[in-house]
């Protein structure tokens, strides 16, 4: 072969193989993108699910832009939205979580009763004298929360205080499958709290690798009854990794021209 001839073979050959890098790419793409949609229309029907007692679970959404998920017409939503655009920053995940009890807390609570003593009005005074009222006190703790207070009689009145007797710790997790659906966990340190995760939506963009980033450079040297080397550019596609290649021996009048396949069947 003329090296004319090798010269023309040569670019014919890496022509195809970037007209065919470009075409797996972009089935690749529609096929990725199918899929999402699918499980884009599985998680918006999907509803918060309590897997056991404290743990919560729901499919969740693949959206790039997730900045317009937020609701802007609570104020502090709006207020998030205004700093985030300022920072030039990008959302990965956006959850939002409904918390409330599941049930009322009631009980019977211990209390005391005692009579308190009257109080006597100075004599010349607008004020009057007040006759003996009867004061009631109370308690109740419920781990999560406690309640406390008293009453009074002639007039009637009341006084109640509820405190927080530990924090609520919510734990939240999100997960991919293999089949590249998303999941989201959240845990609930206390099991009459509920949890319902009203909005959740992460951008895989983010984490996927830009196509620049798939891009590589490969040089071999092989020593034998000969000395060859060789160096190529490669693109990786799933678990391939394609790519012209050029090698030249000093035996061998000429450069050799072929194309790299490397298959990768553990990636992910």
């Amino acid at each position: 072969m003329t090296p004319r001839l090798q010269k023309i073979s040569a670019i014919v050959a890496a022509s195809v193989v970037v007209v065919l890098l470009g075409v797996i790419e972009y089935q690749r793409r529609i096929h990725s993108a199918e899929l999402r949609g699918l499980r884009n229309q599985v998680a918006s029907r999907d509803q918060t699910v309590e897997i056991k007692d404290g743990l919560y679970r729901r499919a969740t959404l693949e959206v790039e832009n997730l900045t317009a998920l937020l609701e802007t017409s609570r104020k502090e939503v709006s207020s998030l939205k205004d700093e985030l655009a300022g920072d030039r920053q990008k959302l990965l995940t956006v959850t939002e979580l409904a918390v409330k009890w599941k049930r009322a807390y009631e009980a019977e609570a211990s209390a005391h009763q005692e009579d308190l003593p009257p109080v006597v009005a100075p004599s010349g005074s607008d004020t009057e004298s007040s006759a003996v009222r009867k004061k009631v006190t109370f308690a109740r703790d419920f781990g999560y929360i406690g309640v406390d207070g008293y009453t009074l009689t002639d007039p009637a009145y009341a006084w109640v205080r509820v405190v927080q007797k530990r924090p609520l710790v919510l734990t939240l997790a999100l997960s991919q499958g293999d089949d590249g659906k998303w999941s989201t966990y959240v845990t609930s340190s206390e099991k009459d709290v509920g949890v319902d995760v009203r909005l959740s939506a992460v951008n895989p963009k983010l984490l996927s690798q830009k196509w620049y980033e798939k891009i590589g450079v490969q040089g071999t040297v092989a020593v034998g009854p000969g000395l060859v080397s060789a160096v190529g550019v490669t693109y990786r596609l799933g678990s391939l990794q394609l790519g012209p290649v050029a090698a030249y021996s000093p035996s061998i009048s000429g450069a050799m021209y072929g194309v790299s396949v490397t298959w990768h069947p553990f990636s992910r």
